[in-house]
């Protein structure tokens, strides 16, 4: 009988021991996209970046997410909302966070409905205010994007880009 617990345990602490070797071998990854042609002008307070963020799996939902900026470019404006189910946690000048919009309405990262599960995506319209540029950028983007909860998210592919628009002062000169 002795035996027979010992062997029970050696497979049972082996299974155990696989399944963790899975789980820290195992990374999820997410993508981000804008839509082609995605610009800003400067100056606007109501300038939208609409970024699409794709789970690409294979296992872990995505349920919390920061948005990181170069303050020198942008400034994130509180004045942006959260897309259905999820609520922002946290906003300041260079940075937002979005997370689940719990039933209690608390802000968090425990599972609901509107977690963006493995192959699937979500948008969210971040407000930005866009600073001077001497003249048009066309390769704008953001300073980092984390997924905050599930452990061992990682960026497939680049950051997405979109044009920062200057404003052009013409002048013309007319006799009086």
């Amino acid at each position: 009988m002795k035996r027979n617990t010992s062997r029970i345990i050696h497979i049972f602490t082996t299974v155990i021991l696989h399944l963790l070797l899975i789980d820290l071998a195992w990374s999820d990854t997410f993508s981000l996209s804008v839509p082609a042609g995605t610009e800003v002008t400067m100056g606007d307070p109501g300038a939208v970046i609409p970024v699409t963020v794709r789970n690409n799996g294979p296992i872990r939902s995505i349920r919390r997410i920061r948005f990181d900026v170069d303050t020198s470019k942008y400034i994130i404006s509180p004045a942006t909302t959260a897309p259905k189910g999820w609520c922002v946690s946290r906003v300041s000048d260079g940075s937002i966070t979005f997370a689940l919009k719990q039933f209690s309405g608390a802000c968090r990262d425990f599972p609901t409905f509107y977690q963006i599960t493995p192959g699937n995506s979500l948008t969210f319209n971040i407000v930005m205010l866009p600073l001077s540029a001497p003249s048009d950028v066309t390769n704008d983007t953001f300073r980092r994007v984390r997924v905050l909860t599930q452990r061992r998210f990682s960026l497939s592919g680049g950051l997405p880009t979109w044009t920062r628009r200057s404003l052009a002062v013409t002048m013309t000169a007319q006799p009086s």
